[in-house]
């Protein structure tokens, strides 16, 4: 269990005369590390995704666009109530947290050196391993039946997705297929995978892909040794988000696939895409998975300028089972939901470079 004595740095108790049937939760700020190497790039200290492993929250920040590398991925003990800098990475932007043969890893969203790499914490440090050459971003890392799978961001003419056999010790680049032939990128002024899932022990991949106007999302899914067009998902979709990319964060739960893009969306067969509207007027930016509920986190612009947020359980599965379990407000959006130890740790993040508290780290215990 947490020490929730360690967690109660800053006490506020928000008040509004908005009311969802119970009162807003009592909430504590942990503070905003990474304004120690961000002091002014606002957009950097954004908290883009969190993990929790055995008493320490790790959180990812950084931009990109910007180049705001290096990255220090800044940890926070629950017992000790104490931020430490768990190790930096030459990398402009730490965005996801994924596990890998059992480590915590990060994509190397924009490396600062050439080629493509993922990064992974052990013992203390956070170790280098390279992926290919030919690409710039890895966006994406997903392990499944002894393979590690990478989406990744290249030049026109070259294929977004590599695999590893051996561990992660090399990777070579998969071919895509559509109408079966080898698809053509040729014309790409953008050709990247930002998303990988496995549901039902198929692996999936989110391809983006822009012809000077045109753009499209397309969903391939990964059969003997390719990745092979199953349907088009540009038109199914509504993109509304504070954090950039495309989909801000997604969870297995009930044999269902849920994702967020500033929306909510759950599908079981990756092909019919259900939209489910928690609340008329608040977007839905992370979601998170235990054994026994699936968690969202809402968002909502105020007419005083302050965010809304909130937490909505579903133990069902099904797309009405949602009840808000918890809400306050806050003068930064929320875009990072973890839930521990009966303890929900939110982050803060403003692509809009304006809010000076985005980077803040919330907790609410239950």
């Amino acid at each position: 269990m947490l020490k929730i004595s360690a967690l109660i740095l800053a006490c506020v108790t928000a008040v509004s005369a908005f009311s969802a049937g119970f009162a807003p939760s009592t909430y504590t700020e942990l503070g905003i590390p990474s304004s120690q190497r961000y002091a002014e790039g606002i957009r950097a200290r954004g908290v883009w995704d969190m993990a929790y492993v055995d008493g320490s929250l790790f959180i990812g920040s950084g931009d990109f666009d910007n180049n705001a590398g290096p990255v220090d991925i800044w940890c926070y003990d629950t017992y000790t109530g104490k931020w430490t800098n768990s190790g930096t990475v030459n990398d402009e932007e730490v965005n996801k947290f994924v596990t890998v043969d059992g480590k915590l890893c990060v994509p190397g969203t924009d490396p600062r050196i050439n080629g493509t790499t993922y990064y992974s914490y052990n013992s203390g440090t956070w170790e280098t391993h390279d992926i290919i050459s030919e690409a710039t971003h890895t966006f994406d890392i997903l392990e499944h039946d002894n393979k590690i799978f990478a989406g990744l961001g290249v030049s026109a003419g070259q294929y977004p997705i590599a695999v590893s056999s051996d561990c992660g010790k090399s990777f070579k680049s998969v071919k895509m297929m559509r109408d079966g032939r080898p698809l053509d990128t040729s014309a790409g002024s953008v050709v990247r995978v930002y998303d990988l899932f496995c549901l039902k022990d198929t692996v999936y991949a989110v391809f983006r892909y822009r012809v000077g106007d045109v753009k499209s999302f397309d969903l391939y899914r990964y059969e003997d040794g390719e990745f092979v067009f199953d349907n088009a998902w540009y038109d199914k979709l509504e993109v509304e988000k504070y954090v950039s990319g495309f989909i801000g964060g997604d969870a297995v739960y009930k044999d269902k696939l849920w994702f967020t893009t500033g929306n909510l969306f759950v599908t079981d067969d990756m092909e019919n895409l259900t939209k489910i509207a928690l609340d008329e007027k608040m977007g839905v930016y992370d979601v998170y998975a235990s054994e026994d509920a699936l968690y969202a986190l809402g968002c909502e612009t105020m007419a005083d300028g302050r965010y809304r947020i909130s937490v909505w359980e579903n133990t069902s599965g099904e797309t009405d089972g949602f009840a808000e379990t918890a809400y306050f407000y806050y003068d930064a959006p929320a875009v990072s939901l973890v839930r521990a130890d009966g303890i929900f740790f939110i982050g803060t993040g403003d692509i809009n470079n304006v809010n000076d508290k985005s980077g803040s780290v919330l907790a609410i215990a239950e």
